[in-house]
C-alpha cells in the first residue's frame, strides 16, 4: 500500500521496519491521542523496567532428586493426613446409610435379652430330646404369635415417610387443580 505515499513516507516506513522492528512509538500529546496504542511486543508500561533487574535466580529442585529426612517426613505425613481424611469421609458417608438400621438392630438385641433370653431353656439335651420326640410324633413347633412377631418388628427407614409424602403430594396436586380452575374462571367471559 505504498502507491499513494510520498518517497519520504516510504523511506520513513522502511526506517521504522528496520530500526524499530515496525513498532510504533509515539509520544503522548494532543496530536497522537487518537492512535490506538498497539504494539508487536505488547503495550509498554513503566512497570516493565522492573523485569530487567539482575536478581539471582533460585534453582528449581529436580523431580528425581534424593529427598532428605525432613522432606520425607513432610510428604509422608501429608499423604497420611490425606488418607485419614478420605477414610473419615467414607465412614461418614457409610454411617449416613447404616446408622438407623444399626440402631434398630441394637434395640432388637436389647428386647431379645429382656424378653426372650430369660425364657430360653438352658438344658439343651432335654430341649433336643423333646424336639426329637415331637418330630417323631409329627408335631411341629408352634408358629410365631403376633405379639412375638411385633416384639421385633422395626419401621423400614427407607419407606418411613412415604405415606405422609403421598398425602402432601395429593394435597399439592389438589391445590394446583383448584388454582387453575380459579384462573380459568377469571378468563371466562362475563355473564
Amino acid at each position: 500500500k505504498t502507491h499513494d505515499m510520498s518517497s519520504m513516507a516510504i523511506w520513513n516506513k522502511c526506517h521504522r521496519m528496520v530500526q524499530d522492528a515496525n513498532d510504533i512509538n509515539e509520544h503522548f500529546s494532543a496530536t497522537t491521542m487518537h492512535f490506538q496504542r498497539r504494539s508487536v511486543q505488547g503495550v509498554w508500561n513503566p512497570w516493565l523496567w522492573l523485569g530487567d533487574r539482575k536478581v539471582p535466580k533460585k534453582e528449581s529442585p529436580k523431580w528425581d532428586r534424593k529427598l532428605g529426612d525432613k522432606e520425607w517426613n513432610y510428604y509422608v505425613s501429608e499423604y497420611a493426613n490425606t488418607m485419614r481424611k478420605e477414610d473419615a469421609l467414607v465412614e461418614e458417608r457409610v454411617s449416613e446409610h447404616t446408622e438407623l438400621p444399626l440402631q434398630y438392630t441394637r434395640k432388637v438385641q436389647e428386647r431379645w435379652l429382656e424378653h426372650v433370653a430369660p425364657k430360653l431353656q438352658t438344658d439343651f439335651e432335654t430341649n433336643l430330646a423333646a424336639m426329637k420326640a415331637n418330630a417323631i410324633k409329627g408335631k411341629l413347633p408352634d408358629p410365631v404369635t403376633k405379639g412375638e412377631y411385633r416384639l421385633f418388628s422395626m419401621p423400614d427407614h427407607r419407606v418411613l415417610g412415604d405415606d405422609a409424602m403421598r398425602a402432601l403430594r395429593a394435597k399439592e396436586v389438589q391445590n394446583i387443580g383448584k388454582w387453575w380452575k380459579q384462573r380459568k374462571a377469571q378468563l371466562s367471559p362475563p355473564q
